[in-house]
């Protein structure tokens, strides 16, 4: 069976291997291919303010307990001493740890990986992501991906019951679309189509974190930029939820 997909990436850094441990479990049960991608610990990001110029490395932070300040400008060095290095920017609307700042970096490693590649139809999971577990998981995740609009950007593969505040629009039975905000969906379990990806590189700076980023993306209120909107769908009904809160808090990955 030729998959609908490119390619399943879990990203997770090497200090968090029971994560690794329990995700790559899961996903061995359901049967799917995957590739483990090696995410960006926030301790090592070389964070610069550019109203000041000062430059200060993640680790600086008072163990993720300090943050970068709000509305103000950054530039952020992924891999800063190493020639792969490479940097954005980032003006956000709220205070930041190094950790959020470090998920930014894992993804856009992500996208350029996919654009380089010519990757479409892109899956992306964190090392928290949960599949259910039957032999369903597969087929659905194939038929999803092939009911997709044509002009999607990027796609939740999950979907939490939220608090109602959402109101969504079936496009099938597998697929919906946002109104006027999102609600319920997170981040750990996406899929990015190629120009997707080539979209996400192309902004100038980012405003938010990676996940309200995405998510606010399709609304009319976003915060500062959001003018090539993304198109951006749900799973009508997802296969895939979080291990939440479970994991060992001690672990260096929650940095």
């Amino acid at each position: 069976m030729t998959e609908s997909y490119s390619e399943i990436l879990v990203t997770n850094m090497p200090q968090s291997a029971s994560r690794w441990n329990r995700v790559s479990t899961n996903l061995n049960e359901v049967g799917v291919d995957f590739k483990r991608f090696v995410a960006t610990y926030g301790g090592d990001i070389l964070i610069t303010d550019l109203t000041t110029n000062e430059a200060r490395y993640g680790v600086s932070y008072k163990d993720n307990k300090e943050k970068t300040a709000s509305n103000n400008p950054y530039q952020i060095d992924c891999k800063p001493g190493k020639e792969e290095n490479f940097s954005f920017n980032i003006q956000a609307v709220k205070e930041l740890v190094p950790g959020q700042l470090g998920i930014w970096c894992t993804y856009i490693d992500v996208w350029k990986y996919g654009v380089e590649n010519e990757l479409d139809n892109l899956v992306v999971l964190q090392d928290d992501a949960l599949p259910k577990k039957d032999d369903q998981f597969k087929p659905w995740l194939n038929s999803y991906v092939e009911h997709l609009p044509d002009d999607y950007h990027i796609a939740f593969l999950d979907h939490v019951i939220g608090l109602g505040k959402t109101k969504l629009i079936p496009g099938n039975k597998y697929v919906t679309n946002f109104t006027n905000r999102y609600d319920g969906y997170g981040a750990w379990a996406m899929v990015f189509s190629l120009e997707g990806m080539k979209q996400l590189l192309s902004f100038e700076q980012y405003d938010n974190t990676m996940d309200m980023f995405l998510l606010h993306s399709r609304v009319n209120y976003v915060y500062n930029y959001h003018d090539n909107k993304l198109n951006v769908y749900g799973a009508y009904n997802g296969r895939i939820g979080h291990t939440g809160p479970e994991i060992d808090p001690s672990e260096v990955g929650r940095f």
